[in-house]
């Protein structure tokens, strides 16, 4: 919900209950609408678009579509009838971040620069002048320790390592990086500290596993204009598409015996947990629904999937599946909130979830909590790894072999910057000439 409240305090007003997730709420200059981008709650980089509420009917009003898997920072006025945003046009936005201006009513932005960096946050500071961070942000690998501190470091420069995927036997470690300048597949031999490059398409490729006979890899691209899934052999070559959603299939894991992959959809026609065969027939849905991440337990057939839709403040539902009939195992809540927040992965027994959430002082975490049909389990449920100092926990992996855990984590420092001299900016801002 959009609501307004008084800067002296008060009641709140409600102003529109969009069903979208908003990232970003600029005012106009005027006071009468409101800027944001709106993402489905499933996956909030398949569709989204520049959107605006007028603050007195609660008039909801799409003016543009960003394009499926570019990224894009949160909009700000230039004017009443403009907005300003950074969008580029892969996830990984490295060297390639534009600053865009959208004429409400246009047909398409206009570009008026390129960042060397991907800013996330951009502020007018005059005629032809705008102040921006300058990203600065790096994830790489960690193990964890028995103490459920951050150990030895597995990779390593000012890049970001997310995803990883242990391989059946323990030896690899499969993650998605954009340390080539899109986001493609890596394998790390753990012993060794090797790392080899799966994936070589300018798309974006992400959420891999590989299958439980190491022979395959699956994973999500939007390589074909949207996001499914795909599969290749262990070496990246002989890629092809498995699923045919026609929007979002994302985040895949496979059966045991490799008969199934289970997906999520993000498609609003489609929206669940489903599962196909690798071939691409039998597409089943499992569990309808605005579920994100599920996770395959090969040794159990049990799937964790987070609830987006049922989230409220401080707490990620995730609901436990069976891969036969998508019949409830389980349902728990999580301590934490935020996108992802909920991310599990499955214990060696198939009945124990190790699960990114948060803790009482809202420091990310890896919470390890037996899972029992029909049973609360809560009071069992610890935390096995802690964030640290510049090292933020944000995505995770555990050994099917032996149940070692390793994770992606990070942070950074961004300088404030300015650029000016820009055409076309802030001219219909004359209060803020300097």
């Amino acid at each position: 919900m959009i609501a307004t409240v008084s800067a002296e305090g008060g009641e709140e007003r409600a102003v529109a209950e969009p069903e979208d997730a908003l990232r970003g709420i600029a005012w106009s200059p005027d006071g009468l609408r409101l800027a944001t981008v709106a993402s489905p709650p499933v996956n909030p980089i398949a569709v989204r678009a520049l959107m605006t509420v007028d603050v007195d009917g609660g008039d909801v009003r799409t003016w543009y579509p960003i394009p499926t898997g570019s990224s894009v920072s949160r909009p700000i006025w230039d004017g009443d009838g403009a907005v300003l945003y950074t969008w580029s046009p892969t996830q990984a936005g490295r060297g390639g971040t534009l600053l865009q201006r959208l004429e409400l009513g246009a047909a398409a932005p206009r570009a008026l620069y390129s960042f060397d960096s991907a800013p996330d946050t951009i502020s007018l500071a005059g005629r032809g002048a705008v102040v921006f961070d300058d990203g600065g942000r790096r994830q790489n690998l960690f193990e964890v320790g028995p103490d459920g501190s951050l150990g030895r470091r597995l990779t390593g420069g000012p890049v970001v390592d997310r995803q990883p995927a242990f391989s059946a036997d323990g030896s690899r470690v499969l993650f998605t990086s954009d340390r080539s300048g899109s986001l493609d597949l890596w394998s790390l031999d753990v012993a060794s500290g090797a790392l080899r490059r799966l994936t070589f398409d300018t798309a974006d490729d992400w959420d891999p596993c590989w299958s439980p006979d190491g022979e395959h890899l699956i994973w999500s691209s939007n390589r074909g204009g949207h996001f499914e899934i795909w599969m290749a052999d262990a070496d990246g070559t002989g890629a092809r598409q498995v699923t045919s959603d026609g929007m979002d299939a994302e985040n895949p894991t496979m059966s045991a015996g490799g008969e199934w992959i289970v997906y999520t959809s993000g498609n609003p026609d489609k929206l669940g947990v489903w599962k196909i065969r690798p071939d691409g027939s039998e597409a089943t849905l499992l569990l309808p629904g605005a579920y994100a991440l599920p996770e395959l337990a090969p040794s159990s057939g049990w799937i964790a999937a987070l609830a987006n839709d049922s989230q409220v403040d401080g707490v990620a539902p995730i609901k436990v599946l069976r891969l036969e009939d998508g019949s409830t195992v389980a349902d728990l809540e999580l301590p934490g909130e935020g996108v992802n927040v909920g991310r599990s992965r499955w214990m060696p027994d198939g009945r124990t979830l190790v699960s990114w959430g948060q803790d009482a002082s809202g420091t990310f975490v890896l919470y390890r909590q037996p899972i029992a049909a029909g049973r609360d389990t809560s009071a069992q449920r610890e935390i096995v790894a802690r964030s640290e100092d510049q090292r933020a926990i944000e995505s995770l992996g555990v050994s099917a072999l032996d149940g070692r855990i390793v994770v992606s984590a990070g942070g950074g420092e961004s300088d404030v910057m300015i650029v000016e001299g820009i055409p076309g900016v802030g001219a219909s801002r004359p209060e803020l000439e300097r």
